[in-house]
């Protein structure tokens, strides 16, 4: 006697199981190219390092807190005016004035310029002593858009600091 198969083999449930791993192991793929794509731009756009020194700094942070309150109680302010005198080149001016609004004179000041997003772009700049507290000096700057300009000045054993966000345009 003979036996006949009467139940054609099926190709249906055995070609959609094929597909699971596949789409299983693709799907990995594509996460981890995505990743990888997000490392490579995440490494080449930020070195990382934004100071040199971190450590002395950190060990410092109480003179830094000190030199900050003695800043509070000297009661100086800046008034800043930045304003373009050719096609790149721009001038600052600062006048700065004790708590009660006297101009002060003879200091030694020097404005840095910051960079918020690259390090490498920041620059000093001694200003020149005018009149009447006023210190101004004309600059190039290496990027426009937005700066941190931090002005130091010293008169003696004064020193005194002042930050402010400026845009350059």
């Amino acid at each position: 006697m003979q036996l006949s198969s009467a139940v054609p083999a099926s190709n249906g449930p055995q070609r959609k199981a094929l597909w699971i791993p596949a789409i299983f192991v693709l799907s990995f793929v594509v996460i981890i190219a995505v990743n990888a794509v997000m490392v490579v731009f995440a490494v080449r756009t930020f070195s990382g390092l934004e100071t040199n020194k971190a450590y002395d700094q950190g060990l410092d942070y109480n003179t830094t807190l000190a030199e900050a309150a003695n800043n509070a109680k000297l009661g100086w302010h800046a008034d800043i005016a930045i304003s373009a005198t050719g096609s790149d080149a721009r001038t600052i001016l600062v006048t700065i004035t004790d708590r009660t609004g006297t101009p002060l004179p003879d200091l030694n000041v020097k404005a840095i310029f910051v960079r918020p997003t690259n390090a490498g772009l920041d620059e000093a700049i001694p200003l020149t002593a005018l009149n009447q507290g006023k210190y101004q000096a004309t600059f190039k700057p290496s990027a426009l858009g937005n700066w941190d300009l931090r002005l130091s000045a010293q008169r003696a054993d004064t020193k005194w600091q002042f930050n402010q966000r400026i845009v350059l345009r």
